[in-house]
């Protein structure tokens, strides 16, 4: 396969490559390397996107944008994936760059998500997401629109269509989507240009057929359970993979996990452990019903305690559809 050509750099130009949520400038390395390759200097920082508001992650970054920018003697251009398309606006918006060259964004939430959305329902979005999960929001209030401020410069905005998890995004987003951001809601007034084509945010392939109404009711089932025990200032993590011919959706807590007796009788009907409280608000049947409704899709659920930190790991294995 022919590689697309790369415009080679104007003498002095740089770039600002700037990672999503969750991740690292490590994240961004393809990109940075092939961006170095034409030429051009490239300042790919990390941020504590999980841990710090987005005012703090502005401050966390205009020295060492300042500092870029002071060894330029050309136009600074800015490449973003997801969350980092709105850290480079709030950037914009608080301290324009003297010569400011193209912005481009791979999959910005530039209208938020509706997976966050969901969050906020389940109220999980401080342990998923941490403070900045009200920029991410389908309905962003008033005063943190205000801190990404206007597009009133050169952007391009390339969008993806085609999730490789066949189970999240089709039930909780329910139109042309990435997996995680709606095509739509990559769109921003003021934009130059939107691209949208076929690839997703995360790596695999194959399809699941599966009766989306009952899935859902396990993701939540696992989710509300979960968030029940998981302390405050935890996290809670999700993760859908392709692996030996079978999707496996991982959810890990940080609570108090289980012991191994408990373990065994976890997917029983009537059973419950926690705290009285905890019992108190359960019926001691949603890992009972999960289990059901995950073995009439011909697949498997097991639970273990996790082997890095006290917690309880759930995975959810679906066999792929035929033809």
């Amino acid at each position: 396969m022919r590689r697309p050509h790369i415009r080679m750099a104007q003498n002095g130009a740089g770039v600002m490559v700037l990672h999503g949520h969750g991740h690292t400038a490590r994240s961004m390395l393809v990109l940075t390397r092939r961006l170095r390759a034409a030429g051009y200097q490239v300042w790919a920082p990390s941020y504590p996107s999980f841990r710090a508001t987005m005012p703090e992650i502005v401050a966390h970054l205009q020295p060492g944008l300042a500092e870029f920018q002071a060894r330029l003697d050309g136009p600074l251009h800015i490449v973003t994936h997801s969350l980092g398309g709105l850290v480079a606006r709030a950037l914009l918006a608080a301290d324009r760059p003297p010569i400011l060259g193209r912005v481009v964004m791979l999959a910005p939430p530039n209208n938020g998500s509706e997976w966050v959305d969901l969050l906020f329902r389940l109220r999980m979005d401080k342990v998923v997401l941490g403070p900045v999960a009200h920029h991410l929001r389908t309905r962003r209030a008033r005063v943190y629109e205000d801190i990404l401020g206007p597009v009133d410069f050169e952007l391009g905005i390339i969008a993806g269509n085609r999730p490789l998890d066949p189970i999240f995004p089709k039930i909780f987003i329910q139109k042309p989507n990435d997996g995680k951001v709606s095509v739509t809601s990559t769109c921003v007034t003021g934009m130059t240009d939107h691209v949208i084509i076929p690839v997703s945010h995360i790596r695999g392939s194959g399809l699941v057929a599966f009766d989306e109404r009952w899935l859902r009711q396990v993701w939540l089932n696992l989710l509300s359970n979960a968030l029940a025990v998981t302390p405050k200032g935890g996290k809670i993590t999700l993760d859908a993979a392709y692996a030996g011919g079978r999707w496996e959706v991982t959810l890990e807590d940080e609570g108090p996990g289980l012991a191994e007796d408990k373990l065994a009788r976890a997917f029983e009907r009537f059973v419950q452990f926690g705290t009285a409280d905890q019992r108190a608000r359960g019926s001691g049947l949603g890992l009972a019903i999960s289990r059901s409704i995950v073995k009439l899709h011909a697949g498997t659920i097991t639970a273990s305690y996790r082997t890095d930190r006290s917690g309880l790991k759930v995975v959810v294995s679906l066999p792929l559809a035929l033809g």
